[in-house]
């Protein structure tokens, strides 16, 4: 697949989009790739500066958030598990974070991991906002993980990513996917 260098503003991002939707076929191969390279990558690197990542994610973690499924919260992670005191288990819960990352857990333990809350908030127009609230400990090891290869997942999916640490990204992919479908009148959206 071949795309275009980034550029700023929302048009860029929509004629990407535009690109992407009418190439489905070329950008699955080029996603199967990547995860292809990450499998055969993580065996050698993914835990390289791990444990770094893995405090700095913990003392940035949210203050007051609500938690998962199992009501595990970050303030109870932050409290008990210090990296400075060695008898507060912080080796332990790195170890853990380590093998889940890893994808070494039981598959019992992975579903529970896994879980979510759903909750529907009414917005003042009256509609509805979906909010997904994962397990703290599932959301650690993700946020880890982004810190330790932000600049790789920044060059590799640019400009595909509209979620994270982009302005307006919601925006962008809402007016390329109109656009798409203004183009294509016979599309409909699933």
């Amino acid at each position: 697949m071949t795309l275009k260098p980034r550029t700023s503003g929302i048009a860029a991002g929509i004629n990407c989009i535009i690109h992407c939707l009418e190439d489905g076929l070329e950008l699955r191969l080029w996603i199967l790739g990547w995860l292809a390279l990450a499998a055969f990558a993580s065996s050698i690197m993914i835990f390289l500066d791990f444990n770094h990542f893995f405090s700095m994610a913990l003392a940035r973690s949210p203050h007051l958030s609500s938690g998962g499924p199992l009501g595990m919260v970050f303030e109870l992670l932050r409290d008990c598990f210090t990296p400075q005191d060695p008898t507060s288990g912080f080796d332990l819960l790195f170890d853990l974070c380590t093998h889940i990352a890893q994808g070494r857990v039981f598959p019992s333990t992975a579903y529970l991991l896994g879980a979510s809350r759903l909750l529907a908030l009414e917005k003042p127009s009256g509609s509805v906002r979906p909010i997904v609230m994962e397990e703290v400990l599932h959301r650690l090891v993700a946020c880890t993980l982004g810190f330790q290869f932000r600049e790789a997942l920044v060059d590799h999916f640019s400009p595909l990513q509209f979620g994270v640490a982009t302005r307006g990204g919601c925006e962008t992919i809402i007016h390329g996917l109109r656009a798409t479908l203004d183009l294509h009148l016979d599309w409909v959206v699933l």
